[in-house]
């Protein structure tokens, strides 16, 4: 079974702005990531996200099943957040690869909108966090929807892409 096979039963697909990602799409693995960071973490969503926003920690984040993402730095200087499945979640041999800070920014603001409109009881904590990670202005990467910026009120649409 593929992580693309697995994705979407698992609680937190339904939030993220490819839900029904295919195998071998470059984002299957910050999709897989975002839904076990956000499902995972109940009412503290931010609890997997201080590894891959400013300031970065020492450590890695990441859980089970199978799967962690940290900041590199590219051969530019510029931060990268790398993040990686392992071979139990995506067989054969796991699958990786590396994202803007942008597009990681991009994808966690769309997927804190996409819980507020399915869940609107997590309004208070869906601010703290935005506020905490400085998302109230994401840049919308092309190809993308665009994300409003946040006024506070809960999302009239759901952003998925």
């Amino acid at each position: 079974m593929t992580p693309s096979n697995l994705l979407p039963p698992f609680a937190g697909a339904v939030y993220v702005s490819r839900p029904m990602c295919a195998d071998g799409h470059p984002d299957l693995p910050l999709m897989f990531a975002i839904c076990f960071a956000l499902a995972a973490s109940g009412n503290k969503l931010d609890l997997f996200l201080d590894a891959i926003f400013p300031p970065y920690p020492s450590s890695l984040g990441g859980g089970d099943p199978g799967w962690m993402w940290y900041r590199e730095l590219d051969e530019l200087g510029n931060d990268v957040i790398v993040v990686e499945l392992n071979d139990v979640v995506a067989p054969p041999s796991g699958a990786w690869n590396k994202y803007s800070l942008d597009k990681v920014r991009y994808e966690i603001r769309a997927t804190l909108n996409n819980i507020l409109f399915h869940k609107p009881i997590h309004l208070k904590e869906v601010n703290r966090v935005i506020g905490k990670f400085d998302l109230m202005h994401v840049k919308t990467l092309a190809g993308l929807m665009p994300i409003p910026d946040w006024d506070g009120e809960l999302p009239l649409s759901l952003i998925l892409n």
